[in-house]
């Protein structure tokens, strides 16, 4: 009887497994989102700041669990990271974290981070402004530099380290126009 148990429960588990495939569908659209939906994907948040700014915009920052993140980066130390919301819709992501990078692309792109993009966002980062170079302040004097890139539609992705390219310690998303596929004249960055 246990066998036949088990057998069954086995069967049922890899018809699950073999049957599940993860669909762009569920890609999650963070930007513009309300802390509802921001706290269904992310959790409970453990902290909550909120800032009146001078141009009468409230701005909330909700911190979350590192969790999920130290389970992609194991060999991270990470703080913690928060969702910034201006007048209820979220605007960036943040974490502070120190993790040492070792593949880059050939402008500098620390491949590390794809992975928690999709941690983020749910998806891999794909367009065609993916790994475009906006600023790069590795050249810039003192010890704190920062890199630009865009990665996505309309999402850039911005790091710091300190001294040296790879020791990350601190990384941002945010909406930037510079990163849309197309300009204003409507032609795409690569006519």
């Amino acid at each position: 009887m246990k066998s036949r148990f088990f057998g069954s429960a086995t069967l049922l588990g890899l018809a699950l497994a073999w049957g599940y495939h993860p669909s762009q569908s569920s890609a999650r659209e963070v930007f513009g989102q309300s802390p509802t939906t921001v706290h269904q994907y992310f959790g409970q948040y453990w902290t909550r700041l909120t800032e009146e700014k001078g141009s009468g915009e409230r701005q909330v920052s909700y911190t979350y669990s590192p969790y999920g993140i130290k389970r992609r980066f194991p060999q991270a130390q990470l703080k913690n990271f928060k969702v910034i919301f201006i007048n209820d819709q979220a605007t960036s992501i943040q974490a502070w974290m120190s993790l040492e990078l070792s593949q880059f692309s050939d402008n500098g792109y620390p491949l590390e981070f794809d992975p928690l993009f999709a941690y983020f966002f749910n998806r891999r980062p794909a367009s065609s402004v993916y790994r475009k170079l906006i600023y790069d302040g590795s050249q810039t004097h003192g010890t704190l530099r920062q890199m630009h890139f865009c990665v996505d539609d309309g999402i850039l992705m911005a790091y710091e380290y300190a001294s040296v390219r790879n020791n990350a310690i601190y990384i941002r998303y945010s909406l930037n126009e510079q990163c849309q596929e197309q300009n204003k004249s409507g032609q795409t960055d690569e006519e």
